[in-house]
């Protein structure tokens, strides 16, 4: 068992405050906050994710789609989609992000 408070979670190396409070081979979970007009660039990652808006208001570019998202909202994304975030509320876009890190058989990666 491992307990770990927000403070001390190793960051992200990023641009925006990302600290990640779970890091297992199999999973890993980031809180994520997204400044007031800021933008995540699209990018791919090789394995699913779950984003939970805990604040804020967002959209997200997933594919050739766009979600207006808000807190307490839940969505999936599958591993390589093409996927970014914009916040478009007042104040912070604050996220948790569960990355499942298992790659499915047969996937490219790349």
């Amino acid at each position: 068992m491992e307990i770990i408070e927000y403070k001390n979670a190793s960051k992200v190396p990023i641009e925006f405050e990302a600290r990640k409070l779970c890091n297992r081979n199999d999973i890993e979970v980031i809180h994520l906050i997204i400044e007031e007009g800021k933008v995540l660039d699209r990018h791919k990652n090789p394995f699913d994710a779950i984003f939970y808006i805990i604040s804020g208001k967002g959209i997200l570019e997933a594919g050739d789609n766009r979600y207006v998202l808000n807190e307490n909202t839940c969505i999936q994304i599958e591993a390589n989609m093409e996927r970014g975030w914009i916040n478009s509320g007042k104040g912070n876009l604050v996220l948790l992000i569960i990355q499942l890190k298992t790659i499915k058989v047969g996937q490219n990666n790349q």
